[in-house]
This record gives structure tokens, C-alpha cells and sequence, in this order.
């Protein structure tokens, strides 16, 4: 969709940048290749599949990001071009990256963070090496929706019809309705629609690409009667062209019900899709639906804040509404995961494409959640907004509506605190409101005088007031309370929404803090730079420096605004370019812009903030030079080096390697090229792979990868294309034909694979962690001294001759696993193990507080023995039981706290594990029955505090930059790049400057959350972080609460 949302990602016109301080190709390359190791995947050669191009002159030139696929054709990684971010921004292990295949939705990702990265040039504070602040851990929560839904058919089957088709199409049904409906799908809630939904019109465009254009038709939209039915019975987490008429109904009419509930202004994919603001979203899911949601916005947060409740909604497994506005125009999509390090699960509503891992921000203070990271600002700057609580009302009572408050200004003198109440909802709300403290407990107690205050729906209120119920010397916290008016239930607020106040021993308010971070006031734009060529008829990009003089942050969108003058001597001025920028407190950034030159000469451009859209405020002006374009002509040479050939042949049917592309002409050249495959026996068999813009001076010479997996068997052939006009034409001499035969597939244990020619007997390679022998013919099997190698084979292999009693899958069914400890493990494909366990040997006595080593499994062990009998964990200070294991919770400056494992030992996390004397150099075998052991490309593996990733490895690991090992005397983590990490063990990712992490066992690490387990005694009041009244069992669902006036964590 094109129309007014608030923005999750930022924006960006690919225009051209310079950089103060670039992750150049080949760094970048080395990046990515550890971080898809992890995975069990590996990168093919040093090239990115896409790196957008930010300068237009020259072989040196820079991009705000990377993006590498992994060789195996199912994953790819996003790296940043600039040291001073996350060096990781996203990635996926399902699909492949292609730039001319992408939804809008993630194309504006990718363009929301080429932009944010070219903030970060020239910012005038350093890398911290201050150790971040106390934090909990955050464990990896699996992705809540299952569900792979689109706009198209069946999905807008109900949708009203296009006024404009010939062919009896729909009007598709708009992500706001897609990212609602399969939220919904995780509850199969409600039955029916619990109130009418009006009918309406709405503008349905022609086609609003066509310039000076406005044509359009008016349609009706058809209401929704109260109790119409939701067949849930019917709807289906996939759709696929065999699917049902009946299951295809169901869906296209949640879908109906969805749009008209927040009055969905349905307009044609061409025109940017249908439309829904999103502060229509928590309504409609309120009044037509019976769900609870609230809408926030991410500028009344910090980056660490806005995080932590997407976490906690996530972890109590109620899937987040994110909406989002770039240059591409608004979105909406559901954040519905985490993987434990750092990033959540995107699910874009594109029927599955693109689906994966990514930062909510990549901007990050402070913030040592990325390798590398650095003290840049925090948070994304366009208004981005989530649907958060969205949870079944199942308590038979009307649901309160009530407003979203944020802090405007506060008066020392006056005792006062102005704050703004906006109505997200769909009716005039009434509230009483004043201001509270926030108790320990997580209660709040009045401390002002209460009033009532009326609020239109779409309007905002302001309101001072003062202070009068503080008296006693401390430090508090401040802020808006309500509830609905004439109602004498518990107070609603914003726990995250406050003023910090220092009374002092006198009883007088010595100080009231706030960080308001959307003031602009203080900001000022100067030095305007054009970084580019500054050529006429084309976009062209400017620096300009912007200073914040403020003691706090500031976050908001600049414009530039381009002046021309014609032929008549008229002066016209036009927004040419908008961006998001977060400027730290008494520091400065680089900001790029960009302008479209119409003319040769000099132009006046100014940057500016506004409000309304209408009334621009000035930050700073400056002047910028237009030239002439240059000619240039065009002589390619290609180079094509193929992974595993073997003259014209490669074994397997993955097709991988690069092609060098060489300009031998006597002028520039600059275009977007991409590889393709054709099957030269069936030319229906086609696949497009990775595009570059390709920028390329008189002999120089850049590498384009690609990477086809699953290719059918026979002779295929390589090509580079380029789109002429709006045709695709293939580039004269790239053309490059090879043959894929079956082959034998190893995998070493990082992951990295490779093919050969089958023999009668299969000699398995020394580095071999998995084989996969299936499709192929072969007698004999000679293994190697790995015992955890894993063997794939056909069901008529499966008594092959040196295939060992373990360890083979067949059909993705193993009868028996056995892991032994200091050995490589990888896991290509998922298989399920009737029987599995690991076995390890510990050295050293520990009496619960030292020598304690670190551990990680690939699965869940119900049972640990050391051979005599069955071993528990100590669990609680006082109980004693047979080992330690601890859990890692969360660190304090360069502290880690570990504290007891709870009582479920989790696979795919890592612990630190020690046992007493008597366990000591005994066998310890961890087994399980019936285990799914999931690939290592979808295996979960780490846990994350915002700040340290301690991260686990199925096999022997060099540690590299950033990277800590356990030490000797296991005390703690030191900072140790060339260290090794044998398989089963697990590492910290730390920060930059902190050379040892200290481990505290059951340290000082207080939360403020207490826990309870699902049977606690009585329980008679139960609220949500937003202060609903929730029913009394809730209590025995996981999630945060406030329970009998405590905050609560049920697990």
C-alpha cells in the first residue's frame, strides 16, 4: 500500500553515498561466510548477490549493506556496509535473495535500511567501549504463525471486483487485512463478528503511476452482518492450487470481514494495493472482532523499550501488528519470533516469501546485540507504530477503551507535566486522568488532582498537570493515568511512558527528567555536500550535516526541499527527498539526501522538519552544482569459474560458482545485470538468480555469484541479462553451458558442502559430518573415524555394507542416534530419531560456585545418566541433587549472571554445567526417545540479553573478532579471536573494547519481575502490562502480568 501509515523501516531512494568508515566487499564476504557457519550453510566466493550502489563513479564503490546467499540456495544474509552498526541487519534459512523478485514489503525494508546506514557517515561520537547497562536474558521463541497467506486469490476471492479488469479480477485484499487475519489465525478467534460493519466507498485508481493522472471510479463496499460466521474449521495455514472451493471460501471471508472492519480502501496491485491506516487496526480488532489490542508508537519509546515489548508479547505468545511507512509507501506485517540473538521473525503477508530474521532497528546506542556495534542513535525515526496485547477478550465483558498517552513537556517550577492523550480508537472516549506514581509493585497510586477529559476519535488532547501528592525525599517515577470515565476500576498507564522526579529532603521537587524524543527544536542543518557525480536528469545525493544542541536524543523526519528557477525567472520549491534521522544529544550525524537535477547549474536546497505537511521549518540551507551527463559505450568481457566442475561436468544438482565481468571498453559503465539459468533440454525450465548494479570503470572488474539449487539433471546454461527499454535481452559472450550428473554430497561440520563422483565404494572424507548418499548407486560404504557422521540413504541402502548400526536416516526416520562428545555434528536435513543421545566426560570437581563448563545439545534430553542411575540438576539454593546447571540470565556492565536451570532442560539453548567429585571423568549420557532434530539451517542455538549472545556450536569453532571463550579457570569469558570451541560447547558475541566478561552464579541480578509457576495460591486479580482486567486464568498461561498488585512472570 502507498497510503499514510506509520513506519517500522525507513526509506531510501538508492541514490549515490560516500562513507567515513566502509566494511569493505571482502570483509563483508568473511562476515557473512561465520555467521551462515552457524547455520551449517556456506558462502559461495567473496561476491554479494546485491549491494546497492552509493557512489556511480569508480571501482571503489561503496554500499550501505551486503547480501550474500548461501550455496546451498536456501538462505542469505544481510550485511552492513559500515562498521559502526549491527554487523549482521538480517538474514533468512529458507529462501534465496534475488532484488528483482522481492515483495514490496521487503523491498522497503531493504531500502529503509540503505537509508539508516548512510545516517551513520560522519557521526561525531566513537565506538563505546563503556560495558552496557543491566539486562535480561531473552530466550529464542519459535515463530507463533504457521500461516503463509498472500493478497492475491483465494485470499481477496471476496474482495470487491476491479473496476478496471477485463477479466473479472478482484481488488486485492491490502496487508493491513492479510497481517490482522493471520494474527487471528493463531487463535481461531472469533466464531462469528461480534458487531454490524457498516458499508461504505472508496476510490478504486486506474493507474496513479501515470504522471499528472487522477482517474478514478467510486465503488460500493458491502457491510458485514453481526454474527456472520468464521469458518475456522476451513481455513487453512497454506493455500496451494489443489486446495478446496470450500477451505478458499473460508479464508477469502475472513479476509472480507477483515478489510470492511477497518474500511479498507481497496485499490489495484498496479497503484500500490489496498489501503488501511493502522490506527484503525485495535479498533476494528475491539468492536467487530472481541480481541484485546492497543496500539503504541514507537516514538514515545527507546530502542531497548520498544524491543522489550515486542519480546514480552512475543513470549506470551500473542503475535505483534507492525506497521510501516518508506518511500515505497506504508506496509504492514507481523513480528511473530526470535531467534535469540538479537532478531525477530518477519512475516511480510507475501505468501512466504521472504520470511525470516530481522533487526527491528539497526541503529543502535550503546547497544552490543551485533558484532561490531557502536554508540550510534537508537531506533528507527519515521512513525512507526504496533498492534501489542492482541489476545481474545474471553472475559464477557466489554473491553475499556482508552487513549495513548505520551509526555510533551514538564515545568520544574510549576510542579507540572504537560502530556497528550490521542484516541486510536474508532468513538469518542471519556476518561478520568491524572497523574500516578509507579509503585514497586507495579501498581500506581494518584499524586494529583483527577479530572475528566473527552477525546474525539483520530484527535489528540493536552493536558497540565500538577503534582501535589509528592512530598517524601526519593526518586520517582511519574506517569498519565485513566480509566474510563465513571468507572472506579484499576488505573490504566503506560509503564514505559513516564517522568523521572527528584523530590528532595525538603519536600521540593528538585528535578523532573523526560526524554522527548521528537523534539526538533534543537536541531540545525548545514554543510551540503553532493557526494555524487551531480549529473542533470538524475537523482543525485547530498550530505548535510544536522547538530543536535539538546541533552537528549532526537528522532524525526527531514525533507530536502530542491529550488528551480525557469526560463520566466519563477522560483519553484519541491520536496525531493525525505529521511528518518536520530541524532544523539550534543552530537551531529551525516545525513544523505537526494534531489533530481532538472538543470545545469547552481540550485538552492534546504532541509526541513515539518508537522502538518503543509508548514516546512527550516533546519539549514545550502547550494548545490548540476553538470552535463557524459556519453559512454560498452565492451564486457565474462569469466565464469563454476564450484565442483570437473571439465563441463559437476555432480549434484546444484549449480554454483561466479562470473567475472570485465569492462574492456574506453567509457564508464553502470547498469543492473543478472544471472540466469536455462535447461537446455526443456527451455520451460528456467530460474533467475542473483542481480547486481554493476558500476564499472575502463578495465576494471566486478564478480557476480549465483547459486541454483535443485536443478534437474542434464546440461544447462548460464547467461547475464539486463532489462533494454522494458525488454530482457541477454548480454553478448556471457553465455556459459554446464552438465549436473548425481552425485555423492558431504557436508563438513561447518556446514560447508561439496560433491563428487559415486563409486561402487563410497569413501567417506576425513572433514565429513554428514553424507547424503540418496538417488545414487553404490555397494559399499567406508566411514570415517567421526562417529556423529550422519548417513542418508535410500531405504534399499540401508544395509549397505559399512554403513554403521547408527546414525542413518532413511525416509527422515533414524532408529538410533548416538552423539559422542568432541566430534563434529551437522544436521543438513530434518529427521526424526526413534532413540538419540550425547555422551561427555567433566575433569573437574566444582562445588556449584567454579569449574564449570559450557554445554550445548542439539535436542531435549529426558533422561541423564551416568550409567548406575538417573541424575538430576540442582535447581534451588539448599536442594541439593546430583550437578549443577545454570541458565544464563543476563548481564550487569560486564557481568553475566547465570542462575539455576529451571526445571526443563531445553535443547538448542547452552548452559554451563559442573558436576561434584563423584561425577568426575565418568560417562554422562543425555538421551532422548522420539526427537525431531531440526536442520542446522532452522536450529535455534543462542540466547540474548540486548547486549551478549552466548551462542552454542555442534562443532570445533575458531573463534573470530568480538568472539569469547570460557576460561581456564572458568571464572569467565575472555575476548579471544584465534581461541577454539570444541563441538557441544558454547561462546559469547560481545562487545567492542570489553576484554572479560565475569560469570556471576546466581549473582546479584535483580529484575523486578517475580515468578510464579501455574499453581500458585489464590489469585484473586489478574491484569496485562496495560492494565486490563484480565480473567483469573490468565494466571495459568505463560506471559507477564500483574497479579494481586504484583508483576509476575508465569511460566
Amino acid at each position: 500500500m502507498k497510503k499514510s501509515m506509520m513506519s517500522l523501516l525507513l526509506m531510501l531512494l538508492f541514490t549515490q553515498t560516500s562513507w567515513a568508515a566502509p566494511v569493505k566487499l571482502s570483509t563483508a564476504s568473511q562476515t557473512a561466510q561465520k555467521f551462515l557457519q552457524q547455520f551449517g550453510k556456506r558462502l559461495k566466493g567473496t561476491n554479494a548477490v546485491y549491494a546497492p550502489r552509493m557512489n556511480a563513479q569508480g571501482a571503489d564503490t561503496t554500499t550501505p549493506y551486503y547480501v550474500f546467499n548461501s550455496q546451498d540456495g536456501k538462505g542469505f544474509v544481510i550485511v552492513s556496509g559500515d562498521d559502526r552498526t549491527s554487523e549482521i541487519l538480517g538474514y533468512s534459512t529458507t529462501s534465496s535473495f534475488d532484488i528483482n523478485n522481492l515483495s514490496s514489503n521487503i523491498r522497503s525494508f531493504m531500502d529503509g535500511m540503505a537509508k539508516e546506514i548512510s545516517m551513520l557517515d560522519k557521526y561525531q561520537v566513537k565506538k563505546s567501549t563503556k560495558a552496557p547497562a543491566k539486562n535480561e536474558a531473552r530466550v529464542p521463541l519459535q515463530p507463533l504463525l504457521p500461516t503463509m497467506w498472500n493478497q492475491d486469490s483465494p485470499y481477496n476471492d471476496m474482495c470487491p471486483a476491479d473496476p478496471y479488469s477485463s477479466s473479472n479480477e478482484n481488488l486485492v485484499t491490502g496487508c493491513v487485512a492479510t497481517a490482522m487475519a493471520q494474527a487471528m489465525y493463531k487463535f481461531k478467534w472469533p466464531n462469528e463478528v461480534a458487531a454490524t460493519i457498516s458499508p461504505y466507498k472508496c476510490n478504486v485508481h486506474e493507474n496513479i503511476s501515470r504522471y499528472g493522472e487522477n482517474k478514478y471510479k467510486t465503488i460500493s463496499v458491502d457491510g458485514v452482518a453481526a454474527g456472520s460466521k468464521i469458518d475456522w474449521a476451513n481455513i487453512e495455514a497454506t493455500y496451494n492450487a489443489g486446495t478446496s472451493a470450500e477451505k478458499n471460501k473460508a479464508v477469502a471471508e475472513l479476509m472480507a470481514y477483515v478489510g470492511r472492519s477497518v474500511k479498507m480502501e481497496y485499490d489495484r496491485a498496479l497503484n500500490g494495493g489496498s489501503a488501511a491506516t493502522n490506527y484503525s487496526i485495535a479498533p476494528a480488532l475491539n468492536k467487530y472482532f472481541n480481541y484485546n489490542a492497543s496500539c503504541i508508537l514507537r516514538e514515545d519509546y527507546s530502542l531497548a523499550d520498544f524491543e522489550t515489548r515486542i519480546y514480552n508479547e512475543i513470549a506470551a505468545e500473542r503475535p505483534v501488528i507492525v506497521c510501516g511507512q518508506s518511500t515505497g509507501g506504508g506496509h504492514c506485517f507481523v513480528l511473530d519470533g526470535y531467534d535469540g540473538k538479537g532478531f525477530f521473525h518477519v512475516n511480510w503477508g507475501w505468501g512466504g516469501s521472504s520470511n525470516g530474521y530481522f533487526k527491528v532497528a539497526i541503529l543502535n546506542p550503546e547497544s552490543i546485540s551485533g558484532i561490531g556495534a557502536s554508540s550510534t542513535t537508537d531506533g528507527y525515526g519515521m512513525g512507526q507504530s504496533a498492534i501489542i496485547g492482541l489476545s481474545p477478550n474471553t472475559t464477557g465483558e466489554a473491553i475499556s477503551k482508552i487513549l495513548q498517552p505520551e509526555i510533551k513537556s514538564v515545568s520544574k517550577w510549576g510542579n507540572s507535566i504537560t502530556y497528550g492523550l490521542s484516541n486510536f480508537n474508532s468513538e469518542l472516549v471519556s476518561v478520568e486522568t491524572g497523574l500516578g506514581k509507579i509503585e514497586d509493585n507495579g501498581s500506581v497510586t494518584p499524586i494529583s488532582d483527577l479530572s475528566t477529559i473527552s477525546v474525539e476519535s483520530g484527535y489528540l488532547r493536552r493536558k497540565t498537570v500538577q503534582i501535589t501528592g509528592l512530598k517524601t525525599e526519593g526518586v520517582y517515577k511519574v506517569t498519565p493515568i485513566q480509566r474510563p470515565s465513571g468507572s472506579t476500576e484499576r488505573w490504566f498507564y503506560d509503564p514505559y511512558v513516564y517522568v523521572t522526579v527528584t523530590i528532595s529532603s525538603a519536600g521540593q521537587t528538585a528535578e523532573m527528567r523526560f526524554n522527548n524524543y521528537g523534539d526538533f527544536s534543537k536541531l540545525r542543518a548545514s554543510n551540503f555536500h553532493v557526494t555524487s557525480s551531480g549529473v542533470v536528469g538524475k537523482m543525485n545525493n547530498v550530505n548535510v550535516n544536522v547538530k543536535n544542541t539538546a541533552e537528549h536524543e532526537v528522532h524525526t523526519t527531514v525533507y530536502l526541499i530542491y529550488e528551480s528557477t525557469n526560463a520566466s525567472g519563477k522560483t519553484t520549491k519541491q520536496v525531493h527527498s525525505q529521511a528518518p534521522v536520530t541524532v544523539p544529544a550534543k552530537g551531529s550525524i551525516e545525513v544523505p539526501m537526494g534531489f533530481y537535477a532538472d538543470k545545469i547549474g547552481e540550485h538552492n536546497v534546504s532541509l526541513c522538519v515539518t508537522e502538518d505537511y503543509q508548514n516546512y521549518q527550516t533546519l539549514g540551507s545550502g547550494k548545490v552544482n548540476v553538470v552535463s551527463a557524459p556519453t559512454a559505450a560498452e565492451k564486457l568481457a565474462f569469466t565464469y569459474t563454476i564450484d565442483g566442475a570437473n571439465g563441463n561436468n559437476v555432480y549434484g544438482n546444484k549449480l554454483s560458482g561466479s562470473v567475472k565481468i570485465t569492462n574492456n571498453g574506453t567509457a564508464a559503465f553502470a547498469d543492473n545485470l543478472r544471472l540466469a539459468r536455462v535447461n537446455s533440454g526443456d527451455q520451460n525450465d528456467q530460474a533467475f538468480g542473483t542481480s547486481k548494479d554493476v558500476s564499472l570503470n575502463p578495465g576494471e572488474s566486478t564478480t557476480i555469484d549465483f547459486d541454483f539449487e535443485d536443478c534437474a539433471y542434464g546440461r544447462h546454461v548460464l547467461v547475464v541479462t539486463y532489462i533494454s527499454g522494458s525488454k530482457l535481452s541477454i548480454k553478448s559472450g556471457s553465455y556459459k553451458y554446464t552438465t549436473l550428473k548425481k552425485g555423492v554430497i558431504v557436508y563438513n561440520g561447518d556446514g560447508s558442502r561439496q560433491g563428487f563422483e559415486p563409486t561402487a565404494t563410497l569413501k567417506i572424507p576425513a572433514e565429513a559430518a554428514a553424507v547424503d548418499l540418496r538417488g545414487i548407486a553404490f555397494t559399499s560404504v567406508e566411514g570415517n573415524s567421526n562417529p556423529n557422521t550422519l548417513y542418508y540413504v535410500d531405504a534399499d541402502k540401508a544395509s549397505a555394507t559399512g554403513l554403521p548400526a547408527q546414525n542413518v536416516i532413511v525416509d527422515g526416520k533414524a532408529t538410533k542416534v548416538v552423539l559422542i562428545d568432541g566430534n563434529d555434528f551437522y544436521c543438513p536435513t530434518t529427521f526424526t530419531a526413534d532413540q538419540i543421545s550425547y555422551t561427555r566426560k567433566f575433569d573437574k570437581a566444582s562445588d556449584g560456585k567454579t569449574n564449570y563448563e559450557s554445554l550445548y545439545m542439539p535436542f531435549t534430553p529426558t533422561s541423564i545418566t551416568d550409567g548406575t542411575k538417573e541424575l538430576k540438576w540442582q535447581t534451588a539454593d539448599g536442594v541439593t541433587n546430583d550437578f549443577f546447571l545454570m541458565q544464563y540470565a543476563g548481564s550487569n556492565a560486564d557481568n553475566l549472571n547465570f542462575m539455576y536451570a529451571n526445571d526443563t532442560f531445553n535443547g538448542n539453548i547452552p548452559y554451563l554445567m559442573a558436576v561434584p567429585q563423584a561425577l568426575v571423568g565418568k560417562d554422562i549420557t543425555f538421551s532422548a526417545n522420539n526427537v525431531k532434530i531440526q536442520d542446522n539451517a532452522t536450529r535455534f542455538c543462542s540466547v540474548d540479553n540486548y547486549h551478549f549472545i552466548f551462542s552454542g556450536v555442534s562443532h570445533k569453532k575458531n573463534l573470530v573478532e568480538n568472539e569469547y571463550a570460557l576460561s581456564a579457570d572458568a571464572k569467565s569469558f575472555e575476548l579471544k579471536p584465534a581461541a577454539t570451541v570444541d563441538a557441544f560447547r558454547a561462546y559469547f558475541i560481545g562487545h567492542d573494547g570489553i576484554n572479560k566478561l565475569n560469570i556471576l552464579i546466581n549473582g546479584d541480578f535483580a529484575t523486578g519481575i517475580n515468578s510464579i509457576d501455574n499453581n500458585a495460591a489464590e489469585i484473586k486479580t489478574v491484569y496485562d502490562l496495560q492494565g486490563r482486567r484480565l480473567p483469573a486464568e490468565a494466571a495459568t498461561k505463560k506471559g507477564v502480568y500483574i497479579i494481586n498488585g504484583k508483576k509476575v512472570v508465569v511460566k
